[in-house]
């Protein structure tokens, strides 16, 4: 849905894209969170909270802002450029799609 938002030159498209890819990505919080309390003990689970809070941030905030400047500024083109950064999140789908494959077995 974000790829469509940035890809497509109708303004609905993006509207539309944005609004429903935003809120799926969002809808990934609570999984997120909950794996994270599940895999330690009670008296963990501030740590792992903290832990995971640095982690993302220093995996999602420090580099992309650069990476995706650069990116902008060599191929002048700011619609690919945020395609780009939305199409990395697929990893993240890929991933949790193996994760789900993996555990049912």
């Amino acid at each position: 849905f974000l790829l469509a938002a940035f890809l497509c030159k109708a303004r609905w498209v993006f509207y539309v894209g944005m609004v429903v890819g935003e809120f799926l990505l969002f809808c990934t919080t609570s999984p997120v969170n909950g794996v994270f309390l599940w895999c330690v003990a009670p008296s963990q689970r501030s740590m792992s909270m903290a832990v995971m809070n640095i982690l993302i941030h220093l995996l999602g905030d420090v580099f992309s802002p650069a990476l995706a400047g650069a990116l902008w500024q060599a191929t002048d083109d700011g619609r690919f450029t945020m395609a780009c950064v939305s199409g990395w999140l697929s990893w993240g789908v890929a991933l949790w799609a193996l994760s789900a494959y993996l555990s049912s077995k």
